[in-house]
């Protein structure tokens, strides 16, 4: 079960990279799940990562820089465009799908793979929650690659292309009674990292603890940086690294103030 309240989907903290808020019930007001997460810096700069030009397998970029949009659209959409800006184009359609009860599709956390040849990205389009897809270059051949009641999103490629780490969890409703769950990991509030092949197969949680987000791989592969939130303590996120398989967690950071990688 979703607790999401869809109505309230509209607001600034929904863009690139920046999927996880918590929606007051009948209300417009949308916020960090975690205190002092997601600032509009921090939606800034993941928005500028995602949108990096695409590497082909030979080294050489492809050319085209892959972003999210509301031009033209309810929500937002993906586009391609060249470095210079010229030549946009449009690869998703809030407003083609009929899946999606709650209007427009939302459409964004883009990431090319390593080779330039596809994109992950985080859509609700077939539903109401928020799942990973993957799409060719051109916008052609939407796979999707998670189907869960628990949101999705932030996926990463591993270097060689075979792997994508993810989020699921950390979006949630403020509700007067929430069922009783057997673990953290079944909660919508609660992020955890996992880890599946390129074609959505074999999904595995690599957290062991809840408060896990945003995972960014080493260049060779063998690790993954990720913030760490805690709910017990406001405004305290902390960088972490550990093994691509999850094991030999190592905190990097330890102060007072918000670091995120």
């Amino acid at each position: 079960m979703n607790y999401r309240n869809q109505s309230a989907m509209p607001c600034s903290l929904r863009s690139p990279r920046a999927l996880w808020f918590v929606s007051l019930v009948g209300a417009f007001v949308c916020f960090a799940v975690w205190a002092g997460l997601f600032a509009s810096s921090v939606a800034a700069r993941r928005t500028t990562t995602s949108a990096s030009p695409a590497a082909t397998a030979t080294g050489k970029f492809n050319g085209r820089i892959a972003s999210a949009s509301t031009r033209n659209s309810q929500a937002f959409d993906i586009y391609t465009v060249n470095p210079d800006g010229s030549s946009p184009i449009r690869l998703t359609d809030d407003q083609g799908h009929t899946h999606n009860p709650d209007g427009p599709s939302y459409d964004f956390d883009q990431a090319w793979s390593p080779d330039g040849s596809k994109l992950a990205f985080t859509s609700n389009r077939e539903g109401d929650s928020f799942e990973i897809f993957t799409m060719n270059a051109d916008g052609s051949n939407v796979q999707r690659l998670t189907n869960n009641s628990i949101d999705e999103g932030q996926p990463a490629w591993s270097p060689d292309g075979t792997r994508i780490a993810f989020t699921r969890g950390g979006s949630c409703v403020i509700i007067v009674a929430k069922p009783q769950l057997k673990s953290s990991a079944e909660d919508p509030c609660v992020p955890y990292i996992y880890l599946m092949n390129a074609d959505g197969t074999n999904q595995i949680a690599l957290s062991t603890t809840g408060g896990d987000l945003g995972p960014v791989w080493s260049p060779d592969g063998n690790k993954l940086a990720f913030t760490k939130v805690s709910s017990n303590v406001p405004d305290s996120n902390e960088i972490y690294v550990m093994n691509a398989n999850g094991s030999n967690r190592v905190r990097l950071t330890n102060n007072t103030a918000i670091d995120y990688v």
